[in-house]
């Protein structure tokens, strides 16, 4: 109902560890803006998933942010749903815990390297690796965590060409949207700029 809405989150529940892991709209009225990401509980409006560049294919475990902030440099929003949850249940035989915690340690580090302008990128690369290493730690994937912060510092060095930071007005609103959880698209929605694609 909005045309700067790009992506809707489906409410989903996770069976296994009894937690919402994406929220139902906070009141059934309005627009609530949230945090995408989601990857497997969503509906996309294909021409702004194509205008944004569409996943990369080499990042997993935190593809949907980074889509995210792409289509929020574009001037779109995901908007939490008022439909019926899905219900989550991990594979505990297919899933490779190791790799995803990796893969997670590395890319959420690649996502400063992709998306966050100066001087923000700084900050944010020292907060990701500090709470980075101590979820590892917590979780007893330290050495883990460490190998895959490894590999995204290795990764910026080989591929410069794939850092395009997003607007520095784009990063707050970003970061606003993550602190809040969802916000009413009427409070933002004047923040919001449009910048064609790179």
């Amino acid at each position: 109902d909005r045309p700067q809405v790009a992506a809707v989150q489906i409410p989903c529940w996770d069976l296994t560890l009894k937690t919402w892991i994406g929220d139902r709209a906070r009141n059934p009225n309005g627009c609530w803006v949230v945090d995408f990401n989601l990857e497997g509980s969503n509906a996309i409006r294909r021409d702004a998933f194509e205008q944004a560049g569409g996943y990369r294919g080499y990042v997993r475990q935190a593809e949907g942010k980074d889509l995210a902030i792409r289509l929020l440099d574009l001037g779109y929003v995901c908007r939490a749903s008022r439909c019926q949850q899905i219900n989550h249940e991990p594979s505990v035989i297919a899933r490779d815990v190791r790799a995803m915690f990796l893969r997670s340690a590395q890319n959420n580090l690649m996502f400063a390297w992709h998306n966050v302008p100066m001087p923000q990128f700084l900050v944010h690369v020292a907060g990701n690796i500090f709470n980075t290493l101590r979820f590892g730690l917590r979780k007893g994937w330290l050495f883990t965590s460490i190998i895959g912060i490894g590999k995204a510092l290795q990764s910026m060095v080989a591929n410069p060409s794939h850092r395009h930071p997003c607007q520095r007005s784009t990063y707050r609103l970003a970061r606003l949207i993550v602190k809040e959880g969802q916000v009413p698209f009427d409070l933002i929605k004047d923040r919001l700029t449009r910048r064609p694609p790179t």
